[in-house]
């Protein structure tokens, strides 16, 4: 990551260790000034699904909280789990970045409420998400100060309309309710399969155009309205390879995936979003 970002001509860009395995020891060994985490990065520390508590994360944290990196927590609810449906979740949803910040003293949360037949990729749509998400952000922002980010999970993969549909959706959504964005990501992992960079550009094109036309939560809400109306009887799009619909060379979508990019926008316009 830290090649990454030098290559990018961003050697000083805060990188964040996304862990894969928790145990203490591998989450404190990638510290280091030279090669490793900066006193500038941060580290994902979450509460696991249901508000349970790792012990070896807790001793990581103890241990970054005295080596002064930044720390971040998965904070998002999950219905259909453990807390049971929306509501459920909605109290899930407020409950964990203050657990997480009490624990782990994290500040830095993924706020709001998933669906766990959207986290698989089986719905793109499940009702009543979009509103305990909203209801979640309202309350964190109004009562507490949580800094709260949207992480896009699109069940659509790259290259479709739908994959575009989705976080134009969820681009909306973030900055009316006060949530900082993070890159967007297919909800199920593959190797070379989750994204490229179109959808991170397109993110940040739609919540740009949301805020400098002032939406407010009744014009969000009457956009989504028409956007959830596209998904109805549609099932999640597979999507491609990031070599089959990107140019990596020259750093823009292949003309298929163009086209599919220039056909979403034009789609927008036509419902009422101003897009350049």
């Amino acid at each position: 990551m830290r090649e990454g970002v030098r290559k990018a001509g961003r050697p000083g860009l805060a990188i964040v260790y996304y862990p894969i395995n928790t145990r203490a020891e591998n989450l404190i060994c990638v510290m280091g000034p030279d090669c490793g985490l900066r006193r500038t990065d941060g580290i994902l520390l979450s509460l696991l699904p249901d508000l349970k508590m790792e012990q070896d994360m807790l001793s990581a944290a103890i241990v970054y909280e005295e080596y002064g990196c930044f720390k971040l927590s998965g904070s998002f609810a999950i219905a259909g789990g453990f807390c049971g449906g929306i509501e459920g979740a909605i109290v899930e949803g407020l409950v964990k970045p203050i657990a997480a910040m009490i624990v782990y003293r994290d500040y830095i949360h993924y706020t709001g409420v998933e669906h766990v037949h959207m986290l698989n990729g089986r719905q793109s749509i499940v009702p009543g998400v979009n509103w305990a998400r909203s209801v979640v952000n309202q309350a964190l922002n109004r009562f507490t100060h949580t800094i709260c980010m949207r992480w896009i999970i699109p069940t659509s993969g790259a290259g479709t309309e739908l994959n575009l549909l989705e976080i134009a959706m969820q681009s909306t959504e973030a900055p009316v309710n006060g949530m900082n964005l993070y890159a967007p990501r297919h909800c199920r992992t593959t190797t070379n399969h989750g994204q490229t960079p179109l959808e991170a550009e397109w993110m940040i094109e739609v919540s740009d155009a949301v805020m400098k036309q002032g939406f407010d939560r009744n014009a969000a809400s009457e956009f989504i309205g028409k956007l959830v109306k596209r998904f109805e009887g549609e099932k999640p799009q597979e999507g491609y390879s990031i070599t089959e619909c990107y140019d990596l060379v020259y750093h823009k979508p292949k003309p298929e995936y163009e086209k599919v990019y220039i056909d979403v926008k034009e789609h927008l316009r036509e419902m009422g979003l101003v897009l350049a």
